[in-house]
C-alpha cells in the first residue's frame, strides 16, 4: 500500500533542529527521484498527411492500404532491427520487417514541417530538455503483422544523436506498442490507440516493439539532436540535484563517525510503499524506490555504509478506562468497537523492526527495537489509520506498518546486529548467527581487498562468542572463512576462529592453499599460521597426512613453511601418544615419517611411539604393512627395515589381548575423538581393538614369509594361553574366516598342516568356539513341547557352528585337528548336557540348519546371517504352533525366498545387528570368506598385495 506523500510534510522535532544532518538526509533522498515518463513518453498527434512520394511508386495517400503497402515492400530493403526469438535476426526481419532510406522518397507535405516542429516542442518538456532539439529524417519503417514476433526499431548509430522519434502515419493495424526500459522501470507506449502518434526515448534506453496482430505498422523515424552549442542532453540530467546533496550528506556522515563526533547509529527512512515480506528485495521495489536505493548503492560504493529493507512496526495499547467507562463493560465495548482511538490515549506505544532483509531478500534478524529519533520523518509518517486492530475486552491494539530502508555506517554495522540480541538476555538462535555470518562474509567476498569488512566480521564473531558465549560454529563456511584470514592481514582473527572450530578443517582448504602457493598468490607468510593451525586441527594421524600430502609439493618450495611442518608433524606425533589409532593411522605415521622426514628419524621418533602404542593391535598391524610394502617395493632396503620389524612385531604380539580384539565393525577414523572409544583415559587405548581378519591374516602370513620362528612361537603360544578369553561374537567376524584363510596360505608356503603349532593353534580356537559361543545347553525344559526361547537360542546356535565347520576342506581340517577333529566335529564336549536337555522331536535331530541365534549373557547380539532363510523346528505337536518365533528379542523377519548365503555375504547385515557395539564403516569392513552353507573354501584373494 502507498504511503501518503504528504505525510512526509511535517515540521522538524527538537532533537532534529539540533541535528540537521537528518533534515538534510531527507530532503536529500526525497529529491532522489525522475520526472513521470521523463526518459521516454509519447503523443498523439493531429492527423496530418505528409504527402509522401516513393520513388517508382509514386504518391502513397493515407491511410496506408494493403496494395500500397506491397508495392512498398518491393522497393524496400530489410530493416536493420532484430527479431526476438528462436529464428536468427536475419530470418526474423527479412520476414516482416522492411526500411526505405530518405534517398528513396521525399516528403513534399507544406504542413509537415509545423506539424514536426509542435511534436519537437512536445518532446523537449517530456525529456525535459531545456535547449533547442531537431530531427533528422532516417527513414521509413514498414512492419508486417505477425502475432508471435517482437521487434526492434533501429535508427543507426548516430555519435550527435541523443533519442529516437518515432512518428505513426496512419495504417490500420493492431498491436505493436512499445515497451521501454530504464533504471530498472519499465514504460508502455501505447501508439496502437492512436490513429496517428509520435513515440520518443534516449537513445541509451532499452525498448521492443509488441508484436502486430493484423494490418501493417507505418511509421518515419527520425534521430533527435541537441544544439551543438548546448550540452548533449542524457539521462543523467533528469536527475534533479539529489544525487550530489545525497552524496554530500552522507559523506560529511561518515567523516563524523569516524572523527568520534557522532555514532554509528543507524538510521530509517521510510519508503514511499510498503511490501509484503516476499517482496523485501531490491528486485521487488517499485519504481521510485528501487531508484533511490540503487542511487545510494552506486554513491556510497567508496563511502563505507551498508543498507537493509525492514518493516518498521508501531504498536500502540488502549486500555483501562476511556470516557469514564471500563473496558470491560461489553455494553461499552460494543460502543467503542467502531470508535477510533486518539493516539494520546495510548497506554503503552513501541516501536520495532520486523525482520531485517539485506538487497538480494535474506533475511538476516527477525526483530530489531528501533527509536523514533532514528525514522527521518519522524513518528507522524505512520499517519492516522492502523494497518491491523485487535480489540479485546479489556485492551484495544493497533499495529502501524511501513517498509522502510535502513542505512548504517559500516563502522556500526556490527553494533546495529548484537544490539538485536540485548532485549533476549544475549540469546541468538543458530539461524540468525548464520544468517548474521554469511551476510558479513559475502561484504568480505565482495571487498576482499578491503579489511573493514574482515575487521567487521571479526568483531562480530568476537561478541558473539565471548560476550554472547555461543557456541555455534560453522562448517559450511569455515573454507571461505580461512581463505578470507590466510590472504587478509586481521589479528588475532586465527587463534579466536580455531579457539571456536572444533571440527578438522576440510581437504578444500588444504587445495586452496596448494593453489594459492602454486601461483604465488599467496606469500608464505600471512599462510604461515593459518596452515599449521589447521593442519594441527586434525582429529586422526590419517587425515593429518591427507593434509600435508595435499600441500607437499608446494611446501617443498617454500623453506619458511618447510621448517614449520616439520614443526607441525613434531607436535602432530607427540599428541597422538594418548589418542585412540587404528590400522590406517599406523599406515599414516609410516608416511608421515618416511617422506615427509627421514629413514633416520623414523627409527629414533616413530619407533617408539610403535613401541609404546604396541597394544593397538590394529595400529601397529597397520604400520608394519606400510613398511613390509616398503621394502617390496625397495624403498627401504631389507637389512633396515627388517630389524624395525621384528621389534615392532615382538612387541605388537608380546602386548596383544585377544580378549579385546573385535573384528564386528572399524570404527570411523572421525570417531576417534568421541564416542565408546576413550575409556581407558590413561594409555589411550580404546576399549575394543579394531582389527580385520585380513589384517590378521596378512600378518601371521608375513611372519611365515619372513620365517620370524621367534614370534611364530609367541605367536603360538599367545592364542593358546588366551583363546579361552575370546567373546563369542567375535569368532563368525573374525576368527573363522581368519582360520579358514590360514590354511591356504600355509598350503602357499608349503607348510605342513600338521605340525604342532598349527594344530594348537586350531585346536585352542575351535574349543574356544564351542566354549563361548555354542556354549553348553540351557537346563532341561520343564515343557518338552515349549522348550523355551534359551534353548531355541542355543540350538539355532549349534546348528550355526556345525555349517561354519562344515565349510571347511575337511581333509585339511582333519589333518590340521589331528586327535581332536572327531570330537571337535561332533562337538562331544557338549553332548553330555546336551542328551540331557534336549527334547524329543528338537531341532537338534534335524537336518535343517538354521543360522539365527541369540548369544546368551548378550541379549543384543544376533547370529550373523540376517538374509538367510529361518527354518521352522518342530518340536512335536501342531506345527502352527511349535515352529520358532522369528520375533524374538534381536531377530528380524526373515523371508523364506532368501537363499542360503555365504557368511562373506552376511558381515554387513551381522554388523548392523550389532549396531550397539560400535558405528558402521562399510569400506573398512573386509568380507569374510565363511560360508554358513557347506561348501569348500576355494580362492584366498593374495593380502601381500598393496590396497
Amino acid at each position: 500500500m502507498p504511503v501518503n506523500h504528504a505525510r512526509r510534510v511535517r515540521r522538524l522535532n527538537d532533537s532534529e533542529a539540533n541535528d540537521p544532518l537528518k533534515s538534510l538526509l531527507l530532503d536529500a533522498l526525497d529529491s532522489c527521484s525522475v520526472r513521470d515518463g521523463s526518459f521516454a513518453s509519447f503523443g498523439p498527434i493531429v492527423p496530418c498527411d505528409p504527402d509522401l512520394f516513393v520513388h517508382g511508386i509514386g504518391r502513397i495517400k493515407v491511410p496506408l492500404s494493403n496494395a500500397q503497402a506491397k508495392q512498398l515492400i518491393a522497393k524496400s530493403q530489410q530493416a536493420a532491427g532484430s527479431g526476438t526469438g528462436s529464428e536468427s535476426t536475419a530470418d526474423a526481419t527479412a520476414r516482416n520487417h522492411w526500411q526505405l532510406n530518405p534517398g528513396q522518397f521525399d516528403i513534399r507535405g507544406a504542413v509537415w514541417q509545423t506539424c514536426l516542429d509542435n511534436v519537437l516542442v512536445h518532446v523537449a518538456n517530456e525529456l525535459g530538455i531545456t535547449c533547442r532539439i531537431s530531427a533528422e529524417l532516417h527513414g521509413m519503417l514498414l512492419v508486417k503483422a505477425d502475432p508471435t514476433r517482437k521487434t526492434h526499431i533501429d535508427t543507426g548509430k548516430d555519435p550527435g544523436a541523443f533519442g529516437t522519434l518515432v512518428i505513426d502515419l496512419p495504417s490500420p493495424h493492431k498491436g505493436g506498442d512499445i515497451v521501454t526500459t530504464h533504471w530498472d522501470a519499465t514504460t508502455t507506449l501505447a501508439t496502437s490507440e492512436c490513429s496517428m502518434s509520435c513515440a520518443f526515448w534516449y537513445s541509451n534506453v532499452s525498448h521492443e516493439v509488441l508484436p502486430i496482430k493484423y494490418g501493417y505498422r507505418w511509421a518515419l523515424t527520425y534521430n533527435l539532436k541537441a544544439d551543438p552549442s548546448a550540452k548533449r542532453p542524457t539521462t543523467k540530467s533528469l536527475l534533479v540535484e539529489g544525487p550530489r546533496k545525497l552524496y554530500e550528506v552522507l559523506r560529511s556522515w561518515i567523516l563524523e563517525v569516524r572523527d568520534g563526533i557522532r555514532r554509528a547509529s543507524p538510521l530509517h527512512y521510510v519508503l514511499d510503499h510498503r511490501y509484503p515480506m516476499a517482496q523485501m528485495s531490491y528486485g521487488g521495489l517499485e519504481v521510485t524506490d528501487r531508484l533511490r536505493v540503487k542511487i545510494l548503492r552506486e554513491i556510497c560504493a567508496d563511502l563505507g555504509f551498508d543498507f537493509f529493507l525492514t518493516t518498521i512496526e508501531r504498536r500502540a495499547e488502549f486500555g483501562g478506562y476511556h470516557t469514564g467507562r471500563p473496558y470491560n463493560d461489553p455494553n461499552n465495548m460494543l460502543k467503542n468497537a467502531s470508535r477510533r482511538f486518539i493516539l494520546e490515549d495510548a497506554t503503552d506505544i513501541s516501536y520495532r523492526s520486523r525482520s531485517v532483509f539485506d538487497l538480494e531478500g535474506n533475511e538476516i534478524i527477525s526483530t530489531a527495537k528501533i527509536d523514533t529519533d532514528t525514522i527521518l520523518q519522524g513518528d507522524g509518517v505512520f499517519g492516522e489509520n492502523p494497518s491491523q486492530t485487535n480489540l479485546s475486552r479489556i485492551r484495544c491494539t493497533y499495529w502501524y506498518w511501513l517498509s522502510a530502508l535502513v542505512i548504517v555506517p559500516c563502522p556500526g554495522t556490527v553494533s546495529y546486529f548484537t544490539g538485536c540480541f540485548v532485549g533476549s538476555y544475549g540469546y541468538v538462535s543458530k539461524d540468525v548467527f548464520e544468517g548474521l555470518t554469511r551476510y558479513l562474509l559475502n561484504q568480505c567476498r565482495k571487498s576482499p581487498k578491503e579489511t573493514i569488512a574482515l575487521k567487521r566480521l571479526h568483531e562480530f564473531l568476537r561478541y558473539i562468542w565471548y560476550t554472547c558465549r555461543l557456541k555455534y560454529v560453522f562448517p559450511e563456511d569455515i573454507v571461505e572463512l580461512l581463505q578470507l584470514i590466510a590472504s587478509g592481514d586481521e589479528p588475532g582473527m586465527v587463534d579466536l576462529v580455531f579457539a571456536k572450530c572444533r571440527q578438522p578443517i576440510p581437504v578444500e582448504f588444504f587445495s586452496w592453499a596448494r593453489k594459492g602457493l602454486d601461483e604465488s598468490a599467496l606469500q608464505p607468510r600471512s599462510l604461515e599460521k593459518v596452515l599449521i593451525r589447521a593442519l594441527k586441527s586434525q582429529t586422526t594421524l590419517r587425515q593429518f597426512y591427507e593434509a600435508i600430502s595435499i600441500v607437499n609439493g608446494a611446501i617443498e618450495t617454500t623453506t619458511e613453511l618447510q621448517e614449520v611442518v616439520s614443526q607441525a608433524v613434531d607436535e602432530a606425533l607427540k599428541a597422538w601418544e594418548s589418542r585412540p589409532l587404528y590400522e590406517e593411522d599406523g599406515r599414516a605415521i609410516f608416511e608421515i615419517a618416511f617422506y615427509h622426514q627421514n629413514f633416520s628419524y623414523l627409527k629414533t621418533e616413530v619407533l617408539p611411539i610403535i613401541e609404546k602404542r604396541s597394544g593397538s593391535t590394529a595400529f601397529v598391524l597397520g604400520f608394519l604393512k606400510a613398511l613390509q610394502q616398503s621394502m617390496k617395493f625397495k624403498q627401504i632396503t631389507e637389512g633396515k627395515a627388517m630389524p624395525i620389524y621384528k621389534n615392532v612385531a615382538q612387541a605388537a604380539l608380546r602386548n596383544i589381548d585377544l580378549g579385546s580384539l573385535s573384528g564386528l565393525d572399524v570404527p570411523s577414523s572421525s570417531q576417534a575423538t568421541s564416542g565408546p572409544f576413550l575409556s581407558n583415559i590413561k594409555t589411550g587405548a580404546p576399549i575394543s581393538n579394531y582389527v580385520t581378519y585380513a589384517s590378521m591374516l596378512r600378518f601371521i602370513s608375513s611372519l611365515i614369509s619372513f620365517n620370524l620362528e621367534r614370534q611364530l612361537v609367541l605367536l603360538t603360544d599367545k592364542i593358546c594361553n588366551e583363546a579361552a578369553h575370546i567373546k563369542g561374537e567375535e569368532f563368525d567376524a573374525l576368527w573363522i574366516p581368519l582360520l579358514q584363510g590360514l590354511l591356504t596360505k600355509l598350503e602357499q608356503h608349503e607348510i605342513s598342516a600338521s605340525k604342532s603349532r598349527w594344530t594348537r593353534i586350531y585346536q585352542s580356537l575351535f574349543n574356544a568356539y564351542l566354549s563361548n559361543y555354542v556354549r553348553n545347553p540351557p537346563p532341561k525344559p520343564t515343557r518338552p513341547r515349549h522348550p523355551g526361547k534359551e534353548f531355541d537360542a542355543w540350538a539355532e546356535r549349534k546348528l550355526w557352528a556345525e555349517d561354519n565347520l562344515e565349510a571347511f576342506d575337511q581333509e585339511k581340517l582333519r589333518l590340521v585337528l589331528g586327535d581332536q577333529y572327531v570330537n571337535i566335529m561332533s562337538m562331544k564336549s557338549l553332548q553330555a548336557h546336551e542328551t540331557a536337555a534336549a527334547p524329543a522331536g528338537s531341532a537338534l535331530s534335524s537336518p535343517s540348519r538354521s543360522p539365527f541365534a541369540d548369544v546368551s549373557g548378550n541379549p543384543s547380539f544376533c547370529a550373523p546371517h540376517p538374509e538367510t532363510p529361518r527354518k521352522s523346528f518342530r518340536f512335536g505337536g501342531n506345527q502352527k504352533h511349535n515352529r520358532i518365533s522369528s520375533t524374538w528379542r534381536g531377530l528380524p523377519q526373515k523371508s523364506s525366498k532368501c537363499p542360503s548365503s555365504p557368511l562373506s555375504s552376511m558381515l554387513g547385515a551381522s554388523s548392523r545387528s550389532r549396531a550397539v557395539y560400535t558405528h558402521s564403516r562399510p569400506t573398512s569392513t573386509v568380507p569374510n570368506p565363511v560360508a554358513g552353507s557347506k561348501r569348500k573354501f576355494v580362492e584366498v584373494i593374495d593380502l601381500t598385495e598393496d590396497d
